[in-house]
């Protein structure tokens, strides 16, 4: 069952990663509103927040413990509320 939950996650995470910010985040995103949605998306428990400036933007570098006792890194663009563009 866990497994199932798990694959479930992990693909509506895939459909969703892009846009994560919807019309119930205020943007731009705060440390406190970035680490609320991917705990929200990813129902792991945020153990930082870290903020970045990369080509004059805030990013937010968010460390989460998931169930499985993994620790994944997401990046999520202030103002867009989004998954930094490369380059």
């Amino acid at each position: 069952m866990l497994l199932i939950r798990h694959f479930l996650l992990s693909f509506t995470l895939i459909l969703a990663w892009p846009s994560y910010a919807n019309d119930d985040i205020g943007l731009p995103l705060t440390k406190e509103s970035a680490a609320n949605l991917i705990q929200q998306k990813t129902g792991g428990q945020v153990l930082s927040v870290d903020t970045e400036s990369e080509n004059g933007k805030t990013l937010y570098r968010i460390k989460v413990l998931h169930e499985s006792g993994k620790i994944k890194i997401y990046n999520l663009d202030a103002q867009t509320g989004k998954k930094p563009s490369k380059g």
